[in-house]
C-alpha cells in the first residue's frame, strides 16, 4: 500500500494545478490576440466587445474633373472578317508563261507586275497590222493625187464626170480601210500588252497556281494567283433583336458605328 498524503504534499499539488491553469489562460488569450485583435489592427478596424471587427478594408479615393461628355455604348458581338473584294488574276491570253514576279503571300500593289507571258507572237501580229496600215495608207495617198488630177480635168471638160465619181468612191474606200488597219494595230497592240499581268487591285496574294514555263490558256478557270483585299476590310456580325432599335436610332442620327 502506498504511504498515506501528508500535510506538507497537499499545498504543493494545489499549487501546481493553479500554475498549469494560469499557462492555459495566458497561451488562449496570446493566440486570441494574434488572430483577431492584431487582424483588425491590420485592416484598418476596430475589434468589437464580442472579437468581431468593426469596419473593413480602406477604399482608394481619388478627384477627377466633372465634365459633360457623351458616353459610348459598347456591345459584344461574335463576328468575322470578311474582304471587300476577291479576285482571281486571269490571263487574257494564251501563251507560254515566262516569269513571275510576285512572292506567295506578299502585299502588292495595283498595277504591279505579277507575270510576263511570252510576248514574241503578240509582237509579229502587231507588226503585220502595222504593215497593212502603211501599206494602205500609201494607196490611200495616191488616190488622193489622182482625184485631184481628175477634178482639174473635169473642170476643164476634158474628163467625164463618171471616172471622176469612181475616183471619189475609191478614195472613200481607203479612208475606210485605213479606220480598219488603225483599230487592227490598236487591238494587236493592246493583245501585246495582255501579255504583262499586272495587279488589278492591291492586297495580298495567295498561292501561285501556274509555274513558269506552263502554257496558260485565256479560258482557264484556275486563273495565276488570287489576290485579296484588306485595306480596308469588313466585319460581318449579327446582334440580338432587343440591341436593334439602339442601333438604328444612332445609325438615323448620323453616327457611325
Amino acid at each position: 500500500m502506498p504511504p498515506p498524503i501528508t500535510e506538507p504534499q497537499m499545498p504543493r499539488r494545489r499549487l501546481s494545478w493553479r500554475l498549469a491553469s494560469f499557462l492555459v489562460v495566458a497561451v488562449l488569450a496570446a493566440l486570441w490576440y494574434f488572430l483577431y485583435a492584431s487582424g483588425a489592427t491590420d485592416r484598418g478596424g476596430v475589434p468589437g466587445s464580442r472579437g468581431t471587427v468593426v469596419g473593413g478594408p480602406t477604399t482608394p479615393v481619388s478627384v477627377a474633373t466633372v465634365g459633360l461628355g457623351r458616353i459610348e455604348t459598347t456591345i459584344d458581338a461574335i463576328g468575322t472578317v470578311t474582304a471587300l473584294n476577291t479576285v482571281t488574276v486571269l490571263s487574257r491570253v494564251s501563251g507560254v508563261l515566262d516569269a513571275v514576279y510576285f512572292s506567295e503571300g506578299r502585299r502588292v500593289s495595283a498595277g504591279d507586275l505579277l507575270a510576263q507571258i511570252d510576248p514574241r507572237p503578240y509582237q509579229v501580229e502587231l507588226d503585220q497590222a502595222i504593215g497593212t496600215r502603211e501599206r494602205n495608207q500609201a494607196q490611200l495617198d495616191n488616190a488622193l493625187r489622182d482625184l485631184k488630177r481628175y477634178e482639174m480635168l473635169y473642170e476643164r471638160n476634158s474628163l467625164a464626170r463618171q471616172q471622176l465619181d469612181t475616183q471619189r468612191a475609191l478614195v472613200a474606200q481607203y479612208l475606210g480601210t485605213k479606220k480598219s488597219d488603225e483599230a487592227a494595230v490598236a487591238g494587236a497592240r493592246l493583245q501585246l500588252s495582255f501579255t504583262r499581268i499586272t495587279a488589278p487591285l492591291a492586297g495580298i496574294v495567295g498561292m501561285r497556281q501556274v509555274d513558269p514555263g506552263n502554257l496558260i490558256s485565256a479560258s482557264g478557270a484556275s486563273g495565276l494567283v488570287v489576290i485579296t483585299q484588306v485595306r480596308p476590310i469588313s466585319v460581318i456580325f449579327s446582334l440580338s433583336q432587343a440591341q436593334l432599335p439602339a442601333v438604328r436610332a444612332e445609325v438615323r442620327a448620323g453616327r457611325q458605328l
